[in-house]
């Protein structure tokens, strides 16, 4: 939003606008690379990379940028 006397559109609202209104609301460019994009900034799920299938390096970039499943190495202890 542009104006700060702007406010969010309603549910209701939304669901008026047509899909082209909506695409042409959130642009992006479905070539950029994935990786040059912020992690803050970043939404794998754009309606637009499915359409052009490029979506998949978008889905890897997110995982690549979570420590989600990472798990600190820790020795094998055996008893004595």
């Amino acid at each position: 939003m542009s104006d700060a006397t702007e406010r969010p559109l309603t549910q209701a609202e939304m669901l008026q606008k047509s899909n082209k209104e909506t695409t042409a609301d959130w642009p992006i460019d479905v070539n950029q690379d994935p990786y040059s994009i912020a992690l803050e900034e970043f939404n794998p799920a754009h309606p637009l990379l499915f359409e052009a299938n490029t979506m998949m390096p978008y889905f890897a970039r997110r995982v690549a940028g979570t420590l989600l499943y990472r798990q600190p190495v820790r020795p094998l202890l055996v008893g004595d």
